[in-house]
């Protein structure tokens, strides 16, 4: 009897919490990784789509529980756009958004730094007497830490703490991973350690080496210092994770030498170095090549075909090697390679790759026309005869789009006038944007 109260209070009904709970289940088998991978992402979405459509027909009356636990799934990947699908099929379903509901859409708004849709859901959460918690806090400061936008970070923070909420560790590295330099990450880290005693974990020392990135040449020393603090704590182990930011960071200082120690001493350490350290190896081998073909374009490409499994390259490293040959007019050789990627491999150039392309062609002395008639190349396994028709979205090279269809894409209306919810409303976040002292109420 109690439960169900509770249950009728939340405006669930046991269906609905039984629904959510599947879903929860559903997704706990998925691999979060996957869903931060833009193909992967998609064709999960559509999946997720068609098994939230039979639970539906199936429950007849979900509710607030059910959006609830989909949204939430669905956060970690980031995609905005899914989220506001769904956030609007809630509202057609006359389902009043809570703070829960706003927490899951606040955080894949953080994952994505996409501070316009953010902004929209504090406006809506001011206008319907939705109080922010801690989660809410603390969404919005790791989206300014990721856009490395430290005024309005710590403008979020001062919010946090006008609400009595105490800040932890995991606000401390939001804080801290706001930073533009190792100066300004010490002074905060030395701040929540004396003002509320917060101690340093493994992510913190992350968090201080991600502001030594930042800070570039200035910061080599300063990320030196930070890694070998963390060697020496008792209380953290030194992970895959701390030793890739270490090489990010020493990349930065355009220290070569110590990257290729780095990874050394990571293999060491009983690591298998991955492809975001391959391609920390190739940027810092750029930044040291000064003539084709000299020794560390030699090192570059050495390191390109150690890494390739079974002649599928890396396309990250690729791209880094279609940037060293674009630096240095080599055109015979890029084109070589593009060859050798349009016949073996699944995926088409990037734009930053035929970016790269035609900036070597230029510096190879072609003219303007030639450079102009570059086409991007794309797999020879997948293209077909819709070769001359693809084209960029966004940052990949893809084939013409067609019409989803109602039968493997939903997609509801995004306005509710009844509540007075219009999701399509343009927010400007200059009208709203942080200032000191805002409490978001």
């Amino acid at each position: 009897m109690a439960a169900g109260l509770r249950l009728l209070q939340r405006g669930c009904t046991k269906g609905d919490e039984e629904c959510a709970g599947r879903l929860k289940a559903y997704f706990q088998g998925l691999d979060k990784r996957a869903l931060r991978h833009a193909a992967r992402q998609t064709e999960m979405y559509h999946i997720f789509r068609e098994d939230f459509e039979k639970l539906k027909r199936e429950y007849l009356h979900i509710g607030p529980a059910t959006y609830g636990a989909a949204l939430e799934a669905l956060a970690p990947g980031g995609n905005v756009k899914f989220m506001r699908d769904l956030w609007g099929e809630m509202l057609e379903a006359s389902v009043a958004p809570t703070i829960y509901h706003y927490n899951a859409y606040l955080r894949a708004c953080a994952e994505a730094a996409d501070v316009a849709q953010a902004a929209f859901l504090l406006k809506s959460m001011r206008d319907h007497g939705v109080r922010p918690n801690a989660r809410s806090y603390m969404s919005m400061l790791r989206l300014f830490a990721r856009r490395g936008d430290e005024a309005n970070a710590e403008a979020v923070l001062q919010s946090f703490l006008k609400d009595r909420h105490r800040p932890d560790e995991r606000t401390m590295n939001a804080r801290i991973m706001a930073c533009g330099n190792y100066a300004a990450a010490e002074a905060q880290q030395k701040r929540f350690q004396e003002g509320w005693g917060v101690r340093p974990s493994i992510h913190t020392y992350g968090t201080l080496l991600i502001a030594c990135i930042r800070g570039g040449e200035e910061d080599g020393d300063a990320a030196v210092r930070v890694f070998k603090r963390a060697r020496r704590d008792n209380r953290v182990e030194v992970d895959h994770e701390l030793w890739v930011r270490y090489i990010g960071a020493m990349k930065s200082a355009r220290r070569h030498d110590a990257v290729s120690a780095a990874i050394s001493g990571m293999q060491a350490d009983g690591f298998t170095p991955d492809v975001p350290v391959y391609a920390y190896f190739l940027q810092s081998c750029r930044q040291e090549c000064k003539y084709p073909d000299d020794e560390y374009m030699a090192a570059a490409e050495e390191t390109l075909r150690m890494t390739s499994r079974e002649g599928d390259l890396e396309f990250p490293l690729l791209t880094e090697l279609y940037e060293m040959y674009a630096d240095h007019g080599m055109v015979d050789k890029l084109e070589a390679t593009r060859d050798h990627v349009s016949s073996t491999m699944m995926r088409g150039e990037s734009r930053r790759m035929f970016d790269a392309v035609k900036r070597c062609h230029e510096a190879a002395g072609r003219s303007p026309e030639a450079v102009a008639a570059l086409e991007p190349r794309v797999s020879q396994h997948n293209a077909g005869s819709n070769l001359p028709n693809y084209k960029f979205h966004g940052n990949v090279l893809k084939p013409p789009r067609h019409k989803p269809t109602q039968a493997n894409f939903y997609r509801a209306p995004l306005r509710y006038e009844a509540s007075g919810w219009n999701t399509k409303q343009r927010v400007d976040v200059r009208d709203i944007g942080w200032k000191e002292g805002d409490d978001m109420k």
